[in-house]
């Protein structure tokens, strides 16, 4: 079966205070396609999108010209989101590899580890997908996410996380575990809650729920009295 795919290129370690170019590549694997829309996360306190059309309100990054028209353009940059869509007006495909968009960078924080994302569920069309005439399923199969460090000072501002008990909870059945979770650039996207009992570690729940606080309810029962 074919398989369009879309990869975002990983640059070598760039340094804080340079920029760079990131690909996006599409790869249609010979499927004829009318359109392709990608939804991209990355680290605003780590990167930033550097814009392309100072006549445009806010910020673009470069279009490719495999498709006729690029359709949304925008960077989000407090949020670290891009989301770019290109498409044929003309009632034409495209079929082929090439690329679709290219992300210019400016490297603002450094840090060991860092992913540029691609937002992708198999056969959804509100994330990054790629359409082929007559055909309402998504034809994307795969990405590829670039993931790179980058060097130099400062570094980047780490996330401030810890997790409580009720103070009270000692015989409780139901013991209440809450989490505060603080990054500057508003990049915490859940809490796992893992508690140490019976000599071991062992995960309770991922909470990716911001909006109504971290929090969880902990089922003791069955749990014999320790610390």
């Amino acid at each position: 079966d074919a398989a369009p795919e879309i990869t975002l290129a990983t640059p070598a370690t760039p340094a804080v205070g340079t920029d760079f170019w990131m690909p996006v590549y599409l790869d249609t694997d010979g499927v004829a396609t009318s359109g392709v829309e990608v939804v991209i996360r990355y680290d605003p306190g780590v990167l930033q999108v550097i814009d392309q059309d100072a006549g445009m309100e806010g910020i673009q990054i470069l279009g490719g010209s495999l498709y006729t028209s690029n359709d949304v353009n925008q960077a989000f940059q407090d949020q670290g989101i891009i989301w770019f869509s290109s498409l044929n007006t003309n009632g034409t495909t495209f079929t082929g590899s090439g690329t679709l968009a290219s992300i210019p960078f400016h490297a603002s924080g450094a840090i060991s580890q860092t992913s540029v994302s691609l937002s992708y569920s198999p056969n959804w069309t509100t994330d990054s997908n790629v359409l082929a005439p007559g055909i309402t399923l998504d034809q994307l199969t795969a990405v590829t996410d670039a993931t790179f460090a980058v060097s130099g000072t400062p570094e980047r501002a780490t996330p401030d996380v810890t997790i409580t008990a009720e103070y009270d909870a000692y015989h409780k059945q139901l013991v209440t575990l809450t989490a505060t979770a603080d990054d500057p650039y508003q990049m915490v996207e859940g809490v796992q809650f893992w508690v140490y009992f019976d000599d071991a570690w062992s995960f309770l729940q991922y909470d990716n729920d911001p909006y109504d606080g971290w929090e969880y309810e902990w089922n003791t029962n069955g749990v014999s009295d320790q610390v």
